[in-house]
């Protein structure tokens, strides 16, 4: 809730299309809202009349009774096509702001790269909210392919989600590597024989590292499917650049490394040193995008947005660079590769999370003095993210009022599935946190207060399943499970689990 009103604030949105559910905090943080478009509800004349605020009050009858054909547009290719906020280092999101060109150019390089046209079928699967899905959503407009939609409560049922996938013949689909290993795996825990999909499907793939035995565990029953690996921060409008994962005459993926590969048409990948000299190939340096994908900056953040869109010194022109804050190396092949972060961003689950923005948000709470937050292997060797704290009083303070705390002020993506009490911060001999020092993650294995304790056998199997997940602790059957850590990934898993049983 405070994130939305701050997202608002800052924004200085006029008009906001949103949900019955969310009007409230919509009012508290909009107060710059002149209309309020409530998508699931029809609002009635008197209703939209009784604002006290100046904010009219609208229904989806409006939209409804909007006509049919064509809009016009007075908009130009250097007018703000969207803002997008990413996670901040500060404590506050930055809004990115892309302009109708930025977009453009990687929407038109779509069309063409994956040839889309009328016959194709897209799907969206994950959050609109998301930048990766610009390519589901937007691309069917420029190209006359079909966009169809998987309510957000099936996304999370794998085996729903294959057979949406093999009804609709989807022939073009955009997931994170992460989702793509639920899929490519589920057939392996469900009781399911390979489906039939379209013999040619294309598969994005973006935000996360690619495991080789995932994209191989998909060939062996789909080997006409082509993969795609796609990199590119928000700030450099999706993507900015692509790799075609190649396979070997088994039409098995023989890399161990996935690179991140070239870039798109239009844009420019940059390896540099601290000069910002060229590196030669295969030495490491900072990755910068130039070309027409480069946004125009933050929004209301001058200071911020000349740190990190400078003048493009390899250009000839008058046109900008991003600094990605990426490491990376040029191969002897010609592609890049990917090597992590030179600060403290998390990619996790194709989301780009600046730690400090969660750090700041814990250390709010009125009982934590100082907080790192990292990442660190579930039970199941996927990435997850763990705040290590200190205490004002010296004791541990209870996860799910952390969880909670932390759940008004950011999206589910950004708080941790664990929280960890520790004594002090560990610090290098430069006085700055040492991540490498922190302690193994401990799972807290007492119940929450209220705890009830499975009553039968198949209670008691459920929460065996839910501790296997969720890390050894004991679950009560009062317990919720988003409250204790988990997320829409593990709740794929939790439903394969069930169905094994």
């Amino acid at each position: 809730r405070q994130r939305l009103a701050y997202l608002l604030r800052d924004s200085g949105a006029r008009v906001l299309l949103t949900q019955a559910r969310h009007l409230d905090a919509a009012l508290e943080g909009g107060k710059e809202l002149e209309r309020v478009i409530l998508l699931d509800r029809e609002v009635s004349q008197a209703q939209a009349q009784a604002n006290t605020e100046g904010t009219a009050l609208l229904g989806r009858d409006l939209v409804d009774s909007q006509p049919d054909s064509r809009p016009g547009t007075e908009s130009g290719p250097d007018d703000l096509a969207y803002m997008i906020y990413t996670s901040g280092s500060t404590g506050d999101p930055k809004g990115v702001m892309i302009r109708h060109r930025n977009i453009l150019n990687f929407l038109h390089w779509v069309r063409g790269y994956y040839a889309l046209g009328p016959t194709d079928q897209l799907a969206l699967v994950t959050s609109y909210a998301f930048d990766m899905t610009l390519a589901s959503n937007w691309a069917p407009l420029i190209s006359g392919a079909t966009l169809h939609i998987l309510d957000d409560d099936k996304t999370r049922d794998v085996e729903t989600l294959l057979r949406f996938i093999s009804d609709k013949k989807i022939t073009l689909l955009n997931v994170t590597p992460s989702h793509f290993s639920l899929l490519a795996s589920a057939r392996a825990y469900l009781d399911l024989p390979p489906l039939p999909m379209v013999g040619e499907m294309r598969i994005m793939l973006g935000g996360e590292t690619i495991r080789r035995t995932d994209l191989n565990l998909w060939l062996e029953h789909y080997p006409g499917h082509r993969l795609i690996n796609e990199y590119g921060p928000t700030e450099a409008s999706v993507a900015s650049s692509f790799f075609p994962i190649p396979v070997n005459a088994d039409n098995l993926v023989e890399l161990d490394v996935i690179p991140i590969g070239g870039p798109l048409d239009n844009n420019r990948l940059y390896i540099v040193d601290g000069n910002d000299r060229l590196c030669l190939p295969g030495v490491a340096g900072e990755l910068c995008i130039g070309g027409v994908g480069v946004a125009a900056g933050y929004h209301g953040k001058p200071e911020r947005t000349a740190r990190s869109f400078v003048p493009d010194p390899f250009a000839d022109d008058s046109s900008m660079m991003y600094r990605t804050g990426d490491r990376a190396r040029l191969r002897e092949d010609g592609t890049v590769e990917f090597l992590g972060r030179e600060d403290h961003q998390i990619n996790l689950r194709g989301y780009r999370i600046e730690a400090g923005e969660v750090e700041a948000a814990l250390r709010r709470h009125p009982d934590v003095a100082q907080a790192i937050v990292t990442t660190r292997p579930d039970t199941s060797g996927a990435a997850q993210l763990v705040a290590f704290y200190t205490s004002t009083t010296g004791s541990p303070v209870q996860s799910t009022a952390l969880r909670e705390f932390l759940g008004d002020a950011l999206p589910a993506y950004m708080v941790p599935a664990h929280f960890q009490h520790i004594a002090a911060i560990p610090t290098s001999a430069s006085g700055k946190a040492d991540l490498k020092a922190l302690p193994a993650v401990v799972f807290d294995s007492a119940p929450n207060p209220g705890y009830l304790a499975p009553r039968d056998a198949m209670e008691q199997r459920l929460a065996s399943i839910w501790a296997e997940l969720l890390g050894d602790r004991s679950i009560g059957i009062r317990d919720t499970f988003w409250n204790l850590g988990g997320d829409s990934l593990k709740a794929m898993r939790l439903i394969v689990r069930y169905r094994e049983e």
